[in-house]
């Protein structure tokens, strides 16, 4: 597998040949194929858009299934094709900080520069037949012309990379709210209505550059009236909790 295209080839390969088992279970050969869907779906777009984190666990998944519902002599070679991709495209970067450049400013390192870039290329060259044989969850790669009100991007928030909304632009600067799947630890709005996001939208607001939010940009946020909810509760409970403290300190 010399270059992103053969790796695809490969994936899909693979996919169509568990596609047309009849030995496993189908609830098995869906979480399989779904796996191995976000796998070529991050081959193909990059990890501006999907987590090279989230890539490697898939990975991971796929090949544990593999071991222990599908025993048959041309596993193994299913296996070894599937962690060779793995190893060899699939890069977790981990930014490092600096005392001379802020955590939001820090660029991305130089591997994850070659696999956008690659990404970016295979882009223009795959053909739609491909597309259409191999990738039934193909997602073209779009960014808006300017980052809005409830835009959604996978940005670093502190050490770890989270979905965020955004919930103000002031020209080069975004504020954005963090979404995390831990709902005992903060205080924010529980997720309910939307299809793409779970977890809870903690009530806490972090500045990042407008530019690194089109960057990581993912989508807008899929519900309209469960937006207005977190983000007119956000703004209550800093009204209520942390503006009034504050307003109250300076005054006496």
């Amino acid at each position: 597998m010399e270059t992103f295209k053969d790796a695809i080839s490969e994936l899909g390969g693979i996919r169509k040949t568990l596609n047309d088992l009849k030995n496993i279970k189908s609830e098995i050969k869906k979480r399989i194929l779904e796996n191995l869907d976000e796998v070529i779906r991050f081959l193909i777009v990059g990890p501006g858009v999907v987590s090279p984190e989230m890539t490697r666990t898939r990975c991971n998944r796929v090949v544990d299934l593999l071991k222990v519902w599908y025993k048959s002599p041309d596993s193994s070679s299913m296996i070894e094709k599937i962690l060779e991709v793995k190893k060899k495209y699939v890069v977790v970067c981990i930014p490092t900080d600096t005392p001379e450049q802020p955590p939001e400013e820090r660029e991305v390192c130089s591997l994850e520069k070659e696999v956008i870039n690659k990404s970016k290329e295979l882009e223009d060259k795959i053909s739609p037949e491909l597309r259409e044989k191999y990738l039934p969850l193909y997602i073209e790669r779009l960014r808006p012309s300017k980052i809005e009100k409830g835009d959604v991007a996978f940005l670093p928030i502190g050490p770890i990379l989270h979905y965020c909304i955004v919930f103000k632009v002031v020209d080069d600067v975004s504020f954005v709210i963090s979404l995390t799947t831990d709902p005992e630890s903060f205080v924010g709005y529980k997720i309910e209505k939307s299809r793409f996001f779970k977890g809870t939208a903690i009530y806490a607001i972090h500045q990042v550059p407008t530019a690194l939010v089109m960057r990581k940009f993912v989508m807008p946020y899929d519900s309209k009236s469960e937006l207005n909810k977190i983000l007119s509760g956000c703004e209550d409970y800093f009204k209520t909790n942390i503006l009034k403290r504050t307003y109250k300190r300076k005054k006496k």
